[in-house]
């Protein structure tokens, strides 16, 4: 039954990896009811799941679910705020416990090897698509909005945006490392070192500053925990060492070869603009509180009141532009103090575990599994600064699949 689980939990990562992000209503649907009949029959099977759903650790997450539903209590277009509800909400508690049942800690290095395989064939698709400027996949079977603007320029793979293919692509990045650090088999190790060095070439190609924040955060965390608290600053070094060389290559390139690779460039990254934008949309944060304390806006509403709170921004700003470009401040002022808090209350303790797992490892090769899934969802965490990720299937399934997996881990 536990190799079932970890089945499970493999076909878990293909949905997220190919499916996820371009499968809308009413085939979304389909997929939870599979992924409900599945997880119904591992329950069956489990003598301990009682343990698993009703652990007092997970009391944070069910605070952080009521207090989510806070948010249809005020809101102004009613449509809007169920959609978002039942397609980024609702299904939450689903797929944490589905990744925290199904993943089993001795079959990590098969479920890291299906992981990376998947990733792997992302990446391939990716390749493809940025050498011949064509994806099959949004050419004849999916529309993608994004798909003329970004061909040819940035890679989108199968996750329909290159920031949410950079996303995933840093978070799975951690995990090829420790799976090339855990194979004993030559031809094994060296397929999960080329992993790594395709993913890490292909977040360079998706042109995704949150990618690329997002990576160099879940690196620096791997290094925290292995090379311990006494080398930090000498880590912190590395990781500011390792972004200058990348904003001074990426300049280079941008004026000698293609024009994209401003964006890690000096000329972009320190564009006043960019930051500008930032400060409005995070200024106007206040105001929204101001009358929205508690339950925010309400869910997908930070669009609809952009013009009532950024006037100045609302000629220049197309439809799909108006957006905080920020996790934090779209939790934050689509559900409130109680909706926000109840999120920080849950990862809070969620670390608080893990943090007391990690450091009663004897050894560091014990934790590496613990440490690679939550090197990823810092990673995460790095890319909620740069755009609405958890408004986003595959990003969303990703972020609390990790949440799941990690909970199983550091109990």
């Amino acid at each position: 039954m536990k190799l079932i689980n970890a089945i499970c939990a493999l076909l878990l990562f293909i949905w997220i990896s190919f499916f996820a992000p371009f499968v809308s209503m009413p085939y979304e649907y389909i997929f939870l009811l599979v992924m409900t009949v599945l997880f119904s029959i591992m329950l069956i099977f489990n003598f301990k799941f009682k343990e698993l759903i009703f652990d007092k650790q997970d009391m944070p997450l069910w605070i952080f679910l009521f207090t989510m539903a806070g948010g249809l209590i005020n809101i102004t277009d009613r449509p809007v705020a169920y959609h978002h509800f039942l397609s980024f909400i609702l299904p939450i508690p689903l797929i944490y416990y589905f990744a925290k049942l199904a993943f089993r800690e001795e079959y990590g290095v098969l479920i890291l090897r299906g992981i990376c395989a998947a990733s792997l064939l992302v990446c391939v698709l990716g390749v493809i698509e940025f050498i011949t400027q064509e994806n099959f996949i949004y050419r004849g079977i999916f529309n993608n909005i994004f798909y003329d603007v970004f061909k040819g320029v940035r890679m989108m793979s199968t996750q329909i945006h290159p920031a949410a293919l950079g996303t995933y692509l840093a978070a799975v990045f951690p995990l090829a490392l420790a799976l090339a650090f855990k194979e004993k088999n030559p031809l094994l190790k060296l397929f999960s070192i080329f992993s790594a060095a395709l993913i890490l070439l292909c977040v360079i190609l998706t042109f995704s500053r949150g990618a690329l924040l997002g990576i160099l955060m879940a690196v620096s965390t791997m290094l925290f925990f292995i090379f311990g608290r006494k080398n930090a600053f000498f880590i912190l070094a590395a990781a500011l060492l390792a972004l200058v060389i990348t904003v001074e290559v990426s300049t280079l390139l941008a004026y000698y070869s293609s024009r994209v690779f401003g964006r890690f460039g000096v000329q972009c990254l320190f564009d006043p603009s960019i930051y500008l934008r930032k400060i409005n949309r995070f200024m106007s944060m206040w105001d929204i509180l101001k009358d929205h304390p508690l339950f925010g806006l309400g869910f997908g509403h930070y669009r609809i009141f952009f013009s009532s709170y950024l006037p100045n921004l609302t000629g220049g700003t197309a439809l799909l532009e108006k957006v905080s470009d920020c996790v934090y401040i779209t939790l934050l002022t689509e559900t409130g103090f109680i909706g926000f808090g109840g999120f920080v209350f849950f990862i809070f303790f969620l670390f608080k575990r893990i943090w007391i797992k990690a450091v009663s490892f004897s050894r560091r090769e014990d934790g590496l599994l613990l440490l690679s899934f939550l090197s990823g969802f810092v990673g995460i965490f790095g890319a909620f600064l740069t755009y609405d990720v958890l408004y986003w299937t595959g990003p969303l399934c990703l972020f609390w699949a990790y949440a799941g997996i990690l909970s199983s881990l550091s109990r």
